[in-house]
């Protein structure tokens, strides 16, 4: 999806709190159909927000134009850590697109980043990844086409949220226990009409559903975990862009450069 960086101005965004009141309003409404673990998922991630040290991006939620398929390979993973335990990353995608199952527009957007050790729940614990890592959540508003984003407006303001967790694990050091390009390939085409040019490649990455029920829909729907894993990058691939930037924009200077002489033979 194509990213505009023209626009910083540093008015403030503001969609934290509409975003929270959503989520609450989605709570109950599971809460009241019998869907305790999606109420519980719900309200999570607005404490998430609520305790997050927010930053606002740039249109298009980049800082820096990175190449995010070197993560993980070229990209030291020291650069991808957040400063906070908990970080909510607001911005605005003025660019048309489609995200998630809802196939609609989405302007307004929040990446939800956490470090897995520290702000993880009880019930993810079996998920988090050997040595940590950062866990990235979408919250975004339905924008488009018109009677879908009327729809989600009557229900909670517009807010959604992908379904999922995208995690980035700290230890790069083992193979992708599964190639899943060809797959990530279709999602992208799937959810936007195309594959970005320098997507999350995917080295590590694992994902953990959230909202138990619609993860089951999704299931039904692709018949394949794996086909499920790969939609659930895709739709959150402009905010695991996001939030690299910010760490990395921020970690830069926590590199250490060592001054190595030449032989003297060669002076």
């Amino acid at each position: 999806m194509a990213r505009s960086v023209d626009d910083c101005s540093g008015i403030a965004l503001n969609h934290c709190p509409p975003a929270m009141d959503s989520l609450r309003v989605q709570a109950e409404a599971a809460k009241s159909r019998g869907l305790l673990l999606d109420a519980a998922a719900f309200l999570w991630v607005h404490d998430l927000i609520a305790r997050a040290q927010k930053f606002i991006l740039p249109d298009g939620g980049r800082l820096i134009h990175m190449d995010h398929s070197r993560v993980g390979r070229d990209v030291p993973m020291d650069l991808i850590r957040l400063p906070y335990p908990v970080t909510a990353i607001e911005y605005r995608q003025n660019a048309p697109g489609t995200v998630g199952p809802l196939a609609a527009d989405s302007r307004r957007r929040i990446a939800v980043a956490l470090d897995l050790e520290q702000a993880a729940p009880p019930w993810l614990a079996r998920s988090v990844p050997r040595g940590g890592g950062i866990g990235v959540l979408s919250v975004f508003t339905v924008d488009g086409p018109p009677e879908i984003a009327a729809q989600a407006q009557a229900f909670a303001g517009g807010w959604r949220m992908v379904p999922g967790m995208v995690m980035i694990p700290y230890d790069q050091s083992g193979p992708p226990s599964r190639n899943l390009t060809p797959l990530l390939r279709e999602a992208f085409v799937n959810a936007r009409g195309h594959v970005p040019q320098q997507p999350i490649a995917g080295y590590g990455i694992v994902t953990v559903g959230i909202l138990p029920s619609v993860t089951l829909e999704l299931l039904r729907y692709h018949g394949h975990m794996d086909k499920v894993t790969a939609a659930l990058i895709a739709d959150i691939d402009d905010e695991l862009g996001a939030t690299v930037d910010l760490c990395v924009a921020l970690n830069c200077d926590n590199i250490v450069a060592e001054d190595v002489l030449a032989p003297a033979a060669l002076n």
